[in-house]
């Protein structure tokens, strides 16, 4: 699921992820397997 390579990524609750970006943090909605669409997301900051 989450990897230690994104410590910036918390998750909420079933689907939802907020990981920060510079001083805003913001919310998604993923399910379980998409860890290449968080690591890309997290790749960005």
């Amino acid at each position: 699921m989450i990897k230690q390579e994104t410590p910036n990524l918390k998750k909420i609750e079933n689907d939802q992820y907020c990981y920060r970006v510079n001083s805003e943090v913001r919310v998604i909605f993923l399910k379980e397997g998409d860890v290449f669409l968080i690591q890309e997301i997290t790749k960005r900051q």
